[in-house]
């Protein structure tokens, strides 16, 4: 049968149980996975279940991407395998979403100590400084390298390797992944942090070159700043915890986190620039929307004129715009019952 987003989803959710098992290993000797397997606990055999289900024509894709050979060569297996790619981007979105859950939590705290209603232009000016997203930065940073070292652990665990054989490189894989996601962060803001507060803060309207931009930036951050690294060296200490050569696979590795996290990175932010831009239409008054579509008709208008292509008709229209503007404006200043006047947000056009 044809495996959807749900069979790729399901594969991330056994690898999310993976990583917390991991955690609950480094912090018990192994005692925990191991009392898990005798109670019947084998995330490699649902795996191998949920692999089954892929049709002849993914699982052809999945063995292209994994029998590429270097950097270059798993990229392009990736490019020319596109469910392949789809598939691993699936596979780390329950990942994904746990560590937005932390952000989000740490964000709704944050809003609750400073007597912050979310969805308000106090609670979106809160959000936006610098030290509230470095600190949302270092809690979604903490979870993915928290399920980095769990991940790793259960995997030495489940290969027979003792828990001294596996600890110290599964910390360490966690401390590299979660630094570089926090340095990273610092550069550009995290895909996961954006979405975690994506509903808390006031609705924007983006136009399609505004939304474009941030879709380049987060495929930029989330592929060749983060995920590439981060692959690789998560890579190197499986390797040295599964006691295998340090640098096999590493190049591969990279090549998917560079990949899977651009498109990642792309599809979180295009689809909170969506979610952020239907809640904007349905949160705009009528005479808000009115408000809009003069002034988008004044600019194109006033570009004309400076322009010295506009007729007397034209400049006639921009007179009368701005004449409306300013008047639309001044109602929308207007406190209703229980409300204080709001400043204008609208830069007026001077007259023709």
């Amino acid at each position: 049968a044809e495996a959807g987003a749900a069979e790729f989803a399901a594969g991330g959710v056994v690898g999310l149980g993976e990583s917390a098992v991991g955690i609950a290993d480094v912090l018990t000797g192994n005692q925990v996975g191991k009392g898990l397997a005798v109670l019947g606990y084998d995330p490699s055999s649902a795996n191998k279940i949920l692999s089954s289900a892929y049709s002849e024509a993914r699982q052809i894709a999945n063995r292209n991407v994994e029998e590429a050979k270097g950097f270059f060569g798993t990229a392009q297996a990736l490019v020319e395998n596109p469910s392949a790619a789809f598939g691993a981007v699936m596979e780390s979105a329950p990942g994904t979403v746990g560590i937005a859950g932390v952000a989000r939590g740490v964000a709704r705290s944050m809003l609750t100590k400073a007597g912050l209603k979310a969805g308000t232009a106090e609670a979106t000016k809160f959000l936006t400084q610098p030290s509230v997203m470095a600190k949302l930065t270092a809690a979604g940073a903490a979870a993915e390298g928290l399920q980095t070292t769990g991940s790793i652990q259960e995997q030495g665990r489940q290969a027979g390797k003792e828990w001294l054989d596996t600890v110290l490189p599964s910390i360490a894989a966690g401390i590299g992944t979660a630094g570089i996601a926090f340095l990273t962060g610092k550069l550009l803001p995290d895909a996961e942090v954006k979405i975690a507060v994506n509903n808390m803060m006031q609705a924007e309207k983006k136009n399609l070159l505004q939304s474009g931009w941030e879709i380049a930036k987060g495929i930029f951050k989330e592929g060749a700043l983060e995920e590439m690294p981060q692959s690789a060296q998560e890579q190197i200490f499986t390797n040295l915890a599964l006691g295998k050569p340090w640098n096999e696979g590493v190049a591969e590795s990279a090549a998917q986190g560079l990949v899977v996290g651009g498109l990642q990175g792309g599809g979180m932010i295009a689809g909170g620039d969506l979610m952020s831009n239907r809640r904007a239409e349905k949160e705009m008054s009528p005479e808000a929307k009115a408000l809009t579509k003069e002034i988008n008709e004044a600019a194109g208008l006033d570009q004309k004129v400076q322009q010295g292509k506009a007729s007397d008709n034209e400049k006639a229209r921009l007179n009368e715009l701005t004449a409306n503007i300013k008047a639309r404006i001044e109602v929308l200043r207007q406190p209703g019952p229980e409300e204080e006047p709001r400043a204008p947000v609208v830069h007026v056009l001077g007259q023709a």
